[in-house]
């Protein structure tokens, strides 16, 4: 049976390899070192990075080389072994967005399509949004801007609901509401998107074949999914 120990340093060995790949002329330089490089560009190490410092510390305190046969002084705990062989799932095999599949799929509401008809359908489905295509870039529609929407039109004795297209709403959405991933970033890189934009306005992420506004969209990703649970 595999003692803990030898599950650490070999885990261990192969984040070690992995890392190094990532940096020239990596071979003679530090663990820590390489984990401070990569961490500035890669949101997956930035996210683990605290734990990848700590058991580098921990490996050097556990294992003494001894020549080419390194000689485990001590076995760490189960949970500590769980994490780093998790953290080195992530890293060699990362979730990118295009994995990701719409809970129903995707509908592109046009500009000119009917307000009544996009808030039926968002009831149905419970959404605080929705897609649309306005001037050939593919934008949200939120709750807010809506009410942003409504709010404006309360100035006025009758709104007329049936008369509303989706671009009058459109009109109020607030411009940092939506921002654009390409279908080969990754889920932490989403994460990282929106836990740097808290307290703002940022409610989702389209994700495109290039993270480009003229693209069809292959799937939304939104803060919600994280706190959730649905994205780890």
């Amino acid at each position: 049976m595999t003692s803990n120990g030898d599950r650490f340093e070999g885990a261990y060995n192969k984040i070690d390899a992995l890392l190094r790949k990532k940096v020239p002329q990596s071979k003679t330089r530090s663990f820590s070192s390489i984990v401070i490089e990569v961490a500035n560009k890669d949101p997956t190490v930035r996210r683990n990075k605290d734990d990848l410092l700590e058991y580098g510390d921990l490996r050097n305190a556990i294992v003494h080389d001894r020549g080419k046969s390194p000689v485990l002084l001590a076995d760490p705990r189960e949970s500590v072994v769980v994490n780093i062989e998790t953290i080195l799932d992530s890293l060699s095999r990362p979730r990118i967005l295009r994995s990701l599949a719409p809970s129903v799929p995707l509908r592109i509401f046009p500009g000119d399509a009917a307000l009544a008809e996009t808030l039926s359908y968002m009831r149905t489905h419970r959404f605080s949004q929705v897609i649309a295509l306005r001037d050939k870039r593919h934008v949200i529609l939120s709750t807010e801007g809506i009410a942003l929407w409504l709010e404006a039109k309360a100035k006025e004795d009758i709104i007329a609901l049936s008369e509303a297209r989706l671009n009058d709403a459109l009109h109020f959405e607030p411009t940092d509401s939506c921002i654009y991933l390409s279908a080969n970033d990754t889920v932490d890189r989403a994460r990282e998107v929106f836990t740097n934009d808290l307290g703002k306005r940022l409610f989702s992420a389209l994700v495109t074949e290039h993270g480009r506004t003229q693209e069809r969209p292959i799937t939304i990703v939104t803060p919600w999914d994280f706190v959730a649970g649905a994205l780890r």
